[in-house]
């Protein structure tokens, strides 16, 4: 019966597990969430950006911690608040809380809570430094992962489930970039072509190390971006020609977390997303120096980057990189550089940023293109393990 009702008005539906939210009370637990699929008229919902697609589950749990009843899921689809019951199967365990590819068991809330108890007077870094010694959070280098841990708790405590101390406001290295004193710019264009400025030298470092200052100084002054510091993982180039003269800067850093045509463009699910997220770069600065007026020089050192990238991200963080994506703001740039780099057109965004719950902030509408580096990234994207 519950299958027959699920297919009498729903064709196809995939929730957001890494954004459920969990309440407790007594033996019960509510799951509210938001899904996204198809009904059986063809009308596509997505709990994010429609009305449709927000439900809430209530399961009742036994003394041994298996579902002994579910209760019906509220659906909201275009014909409103629809109840139907899953084909859930009684003594099945609940599906545990994944949040930076993290499981949030009662055994990890325990840690956590018990620690912010224990050290109250420690700030939320020293705080994520900690867990990150006590489970061995790395990367597969073995450095630290300590941006993913301070993430980690915010999103705890946006949840309601911990009180983090107040944030300790400071400056230093990891809240503004080094910017180191740049030179004068030269008194005249830099011109002529390619092939005079050949074999292009990359210098390639982490955004955040000492040597980046010069780099991180270029961008702040002459991208039309404002530039703070980066987190998480990411790449900086800073390009100059064959007599060490400065030419361009690129910096790759975190894709974005969910945009619908880059998705739609790789075929990723609600699960395989955030599995394989990491396998991503994001172009997020390329800045060619406003003295260089030389035709081709943009598109020659995408390709460039793009045929090492891969290898540079493996010997840096431990894993390579498939694909890349940058946002092209369209009122600004045609994206021809990227054309001409072989880069892939996928769509536009929408006009939003990721802090608009309520659909009421603008921002600018820009181009999405992706360039896979390996010829089968969809088999290292669309698949995820057991």
């Amino acid at each position: 019966m519950a299958g027959g009702m699920m297919k009498a008005v729903i064709r196809r539906a995939a929730h957001h597990i890494d954004q459920m939210l969990f309440i407790e009370q007594g033996n019960c637990v509510a799951v509210e969430g938001t899904t996204e699929g198809t009904d059986v008229d063809g009308v596509e919902w997505h709990g994010e950006r429609t009305p449709g697609g927000r439900f809430c589950s209530i399961f009742v749990f036994g003394q041994d911690g298996l579902i002994r009843e579910d209760l019906p899921v509220q659906i909201f689809s275009k014909q409103g608040w629809t109840l139907v019951f899953l084909p859930l199967t009684v003594g099945r365990m609940v599906s545990t809380p994944i949040i930076q590819g993290r499981a949030v068991t009662s055994e990890i809330l325990a840690q956590v809570r018990g620690l912010v108890a224990e050290r109250p007077d420690w700030s939320r870094r020293r705080l994520a430094l900690e867990l990150c010694h006590r489970w061995q959070w790395h990367n597969a280098l073995g450095q630290i992962k300590d941006m993913a841990a301070r993430s980690f708790l915010n999103k705890l405590q946006q949840r309601g489930w911990i009180q983090l101390p107040p944030h300790q406001r400071r400056r230093g290295p990891g809240f503004a970039p080094r910017l180191a004193v740049l030179p004068p710019p030269p008194q005249t264009l830099i011109t002529g072509s390619l092939a005079q400025l050949r074999p292009l030298q990359f210098q390639v470092f982490s955004a955040r190390q000492a040597q980046a200052a010069r780099f991180n100084a270029y961008l702040a002054q002459y991208h039309y971006l404002p530039y703070r510091s980066t987190v998480g993982e990411n790449l900086a180039y800073l390009v100059q020609d064959r007599r060490g003269r400065d030419l361009a800067c690129v910096l790759f850093g975190a894709a974005a977390w969910k945009i619908q045509p880059r998705d739609a463009f790789i075929g990723w699910t609600a699960v395989e997303r955030p599995a394989h997220l990491g396998w991503l770069a994001n172009n997020s600065r390329f800045l060619i120096l406003p003295w260089m007026r030389v035709p081709e020089l943009a598109s020659h050192i995408l390709g460039r980057v793009a045929r090492r990238i891969a290898a540079d991200w493996q010997a840096h963080y431990g894993h390579p990189v498939v694909l890349l994506e940058t946002f092209v703001e369209r009122q600004r740039f045609r994206g021809s550089c990227y054309r001409a780099a072989n880069w892939i057109h996928v769509g536009q965004t929408q006009g939003r940023t990721r802090q608009d719950r309520q659909h009421s902030l603008q921002a600018p509408v820009k181009d999405i293109f992706v360039c896979p580096l390996q010829a089968n990234f969809r088999t290292h994207l669309c698949h995820v393990h057991a």
